[in-house]
C-alpha cells in the first residue's frame, strides 16, 4: 500500500491485510528493509540466497522447486549497499539469466517487434533510452536552475512534452 505525496511515497503492508495472487512466469520483489522467506527458497543466517553469480545454487531450494531461479539485490548479499550496488549487482543476475538462455540453445519468445507493434497498436506511447536522456538533461537543467544536481519530474504530461 501506498502513502504519500507524488514522488515522495512510501510502501507498507496494506491495513488491510489482504493479499493477492498473480500468475506469472517471472517475479521481482524490490520493496522493503526485511526480507523474508519465500516459500521453498529459504535465507541463510545472512539473510541471503544463496547463488552463484545470482543464480539460485540448487541445494539452497526445498525439494519440488524448479526451474531456473535467479536473486538480486537484498536477496542476494543480504540488506547491504546503495543504489549503485543494485546496479552493478542486477548486471550480474541478468548476465546469468542471458548465459543460461544462450546454453539452453532454444529460441526465445521474446520478440521486441511484436511489443513495440502491439504498444502502437494501442497507441501506448513508449519513452525509449534516448528519450529517457532528454528527461533526464531536463531534470537536471531544471535543478541547476534551483541549486541542486536534478529536479525530478513527476508530471507525465511534463516528461513527454
Amino acid at each position: 500500500e501506498l502513502s504519500g505525496a507524488a514522488g515522495k511515497q512510501r510502501a507498507g503492508k496494506a491495513a488491510s491485510g489482504e493479499e493477492e495472487e498473480v500468475k506469472c512466469g517471472l517475479l521481482v520483489r524490490s520493496v522493503g528493509f526485511d526480507l523474508m522467506p519465500m516459500e521453498g527458497l529459504p535465507l541463510d543466517e545472512y539473510k541471503r540466497v544463496a547463488h552463484s553469480h545470482g543464480k539460485v545454487k540448487e541445494e539452497s531450494r526445498e525439494p519440488g522447486v524448479l526451474g531456473n531461479l535467479y536473486v538480486s539485490g537484498w536477496a542476494k548479499r543480504g540488506p547491504t549497499g546503495i543504489i549503485a550496488t543494485n546496479l552493478t549487482d542486477g548486471q550480474e543476475t541478468a548476465a546469468s539469466i542471458l548465459s543460461d538462455i544462450k546454453a539452453a540453445g532454444k529460441p526465445t519468445a521474446a520478440d521486441p517487434a511484436a511489443v513495440e507493434a502491439a504498444l502502437k497498436e494501442k497507441k501506448i506511447r513508449v519513452v525509449n533510452f534516448p528519450a529517457w536522456r532528454k528527461i533526464e538533461a531536463e531534470e537536471q537543467k531544471m535543478g541547476e536552475a534551483r541549486g541542486s544536481p536534478a529536479v525530478k519530474m513527476t508530471d507525465i504530461e511534463q516528461m513527454l512534452k
